[in-house]
């Protein structure tokens, strides 16, 4: 398991996660993350062009968590509001009481994002309840997404409020770039 500090910013390059990855290579575009401190990588994998990684508070799995921070990289260009808009139906028809918030969609350094909160109070799945803020980026040639998750007592606004202002920090970033330079280089 990797460990992480929230004073580290963790810049993500896609031509590390996905080696031979042309695209990311040309472009130097990445996701900028900085990371909250106690969590822990637990989970990475990848196929096809694809890469997933969780994330959860040391001291917890995958299988059994409070808190998960997921990253997926999918090689799509598909919108980030149909992506979010399909994530949403999906967990409707799985969960018949489940509540569904399309938060914003702005414009960030230049790429197009959509973010929602998402929650089911009783996830046929795990059998308990689950809520999620899921924010999905527009890439050059993927699709950015990061999702916080909680499982247990539903969320306080101020559990939102601060995952959301992290969220807002989550950017797509080009090396190349001046309108969506990254940060520090």
């Amino acid at each position: 398991m990797t460990r992480f500090s929230a004073r580290t910013a963790l810049i993500l390059t896609l031509a590390m996660l996905l080696p031979g990855s042309l695209a990311a290579q040309e472009t130097g575009e990445r996701l900028q993350i900085v990371a909250p401190e106690g969590f822990v990588e637990y989970r990475s994998s990848g196929v096809n062009g694809t890469a997933l990684i969780e994330f959860v508070p040391d001291g917890q799995t995958t299988e059994d968590w409070t808190q998960k921070i997921s990253l997926q990289f999918l090689p799509s260009i598909q919108e980030p509001v149909a992506f979010t808009d399909a994530v949403s139906q999906s967990v409707m028809q799985t969960c018949a009481s489940a509540e569904v918030a399309q938060i914003s969609q702005p414009t960030e350094a230049g790429h197009a994002t959509s973010l929602i909160l998402v929650g089911c109070p009783l996830s046929p799945a795990t059998g308990k309840p689950e809520y999620f803020l899921m924010k999905a980026i527009a890439g050059h040639d993927r699709l950015y997404v990061v999702q916080m998750a909680w499982a247990g007592p539903r969320p306080t606004p101020d559990d939102v409020t601060t995952w959301s202002v992290w969220l807002r920090r989550v950017v797509a970033c080009d090396e190349g770039s001046t309108e969506a330079a990254c940060a520090g280089g």
